[in-house]
């Protein structure tokens, strides 16, 4: 069990230093089976579905662990305390290599098929409902909940591609901290004084 369970991981991780380099549509089965040392039937016997399967493993390691970082907010008692511990466990995770790989995930998005590109959006609307959820105690209604969880993901997102991706950061005294902290005053402003269910 511990050689397959090798194996497996030796292939995600060979197709993924493929796919960054030459890029998902011009990395073949043959080229990630010869960059492990397997032949492609071995290949297939882990991924059935071949390089989509792969495609697949490759962005769950990638991403980021999205329910962690719902887990150290969910005990939050105000919307503002969320906001500042969601922000802070995002940053936390938004290291060079995390960048890199959203790098590699947004210029590779628009090559993609029709049902791959669907798993990146699944992965994406599976986060922000998870986030809408725990939003709900501290709004109105669930459609608000839904709104206020877009506003802080294309805020974080942004924050990603911006900040990091095109390194503006270096460029700028404007810093995370801030940015999450404006963030929460914004959202204060539209949804004041709600405090957790549990209060």
């Amino acid at each position: 069990m511990g050689a397959r369970s090798n194996r497996r991981d030796e292939i995600v991780e060979a197709a993924a230093q493929l796919f960054m380099q030459k890029g998902y549509t011009a990395t073949s089965v043959r080229a990630i089976s010869d960059a492990v040392g397997c032949t492609e039937a071995a290949l297939y016997y882990h991924f059935k579905d071949g390089k989509r399967e792969l495609l697949g493993a490759v962005c769950e390691v990638f991403a980021p662990d999205y329910q962690e970082i719902l887990d150290e907010c969910r005990d939050a008692e105000t919307l503002g305390e969320f906001i500042m511990r969601f922000g802070a466990a995002g940053y936390k995770r938004l290291d060079t290599q995390q960048v890199e790989r959203q790098r590699w995930m947004i210029a590779e998005f628009p090559h993609l098929s029709e049902d791959e590109r669907l798993f990146f959006s699944n992965k994406l609307l599976g986060f922000h409902s998870g986030l809408a959820e725990c939003l709900l105690k501290f709004v109105p209604n669930a459609h608000e909940a839904e709104r206020a969880a877009w506003m802080i993901l294309c805020t974080a997102i942004g924050f990603g591609q911006i900040f990091r991706s095109l390194e503006v950061e270096k460029h700028t005294d404007f810093s995370a901290p801030e940015i999450i902290s404006m963030l929460k005053q914004a959202l204060t402003c539209v949804y004041p004084k709600k405090t957790s269910s549990k209060a």
